[in-house]
């Protein structure tokens, strides 16, 4: 889907490019590797299944909360939100495991009775949603960091951290790959999303942007939703963890407190 706002484009569902014949979100050369998913982060990637038989990418952030894009969870044929019993998620490094699905108990959007309208092209920002599965996913999470862009151009300038772009991708659905050393243009005074040069494509959608450093350790800044095309450009368009702090925050809180009082 092609949603144009002001001066710019969002290609929500990406795909082939007609016009130049290459998976639409490649910004210039392809440069996503293949990975490991059974080392940390990276297994705390997967893949939030759909009845209709797609799927989108998501992250841990908590002992049974996956971080997604929120347009994926929307069901075109019936007009309708999918409900969280018809989404699965299995962890990276469990695609051939089936004891590894983890399903599906109950979906977290950003405003109550959202509309897809709202979260897809109207408040960009709020086009996240958390699903909420059915047992711990003994996962380690990964933690997600509110950073301004000044900050986060400073940790990317003196090499003290990489910024990396990872999820399954529709066309390698099999195998994580990840786009390393992507930069961030900033925050859209537009719309208030995170730009970036990030290679990601269909199957992406809910893919992290994280922030590696040397040691290893990893946090969550966004996750990438579109692609922008503006004029004869086109650049990555992520949700910022300042989106949904508070949110993620509270529904970790509420499901901690009730599994305390069981």
């Amino acid at each position: 889907m092609q949603v144009c706002l002001v001066a710019l484009c969002l290609v929500i569902g990406l795909n082939i490019s007609a016009s130049s014949g290459r998976l639409t979100g490649i910004l210039g050369m392809d440069d996503r590797i293949a990975l490991d998913s059974d080392n940390w982060p990276w297994s705390a990637i997967g893949r939030v299944y759909l009845p209709t038989g797609g799927f989108c990418t998501g992250a841990v952030i908590g002992p049974r909360h996956v971080l997604t894009a929120a347009h994926c969870l929307y069901d075109h044929r019936r007009l309708a939100w999918f409900t969280a019993g018809e989404l699965a998620f299995v962890p990276g490094g469990g695609e051939d495991d089936p004891d590894r699905q983890a399903e599906g108990a109950e979906v977290i959007f950003a405003i109550e009775e959202a509309q897809y309208r709202n979260v897809a092209i109207e408040q960009p920002t709020l086009n996240w949603a958390i699903l909420v599965v059915a047992e711990d996913l003994a996962i380690q999470p990964i933690p997600w960091r509110v950073i301004g862009p000044a900050r986060l151009q400073d940790s990317l300038e003196d090499g003290k951290a990489t910024l990396v772009r990872a999820g399954y991708s529709e066309d390698s659905a099999d195998r994580l790959s990840a786009h390393f050393g992507c930069d961030v243009s900033g925050i859209s005074q537009v719309n208030g999303m995170m730009l970036h040069g990030c290679d990601a494509t269909s199957g992406d959608a809910g893919s992290p942007l994280l922030l590696i450093q040397p040691g290893g350790a990893a946090d969550l800044l966004a996750i990438n939703v579109a692609v922008q095309h503006e004029a004869d450009t086109s650049v990555g368009v992520a949700v910022p963890a300042s989106a949904f702090d508070e949110a993620a925050r509270n529904s970790i809180l509420r499901d901690a407190s009730r599994t305390a009082t069981h």
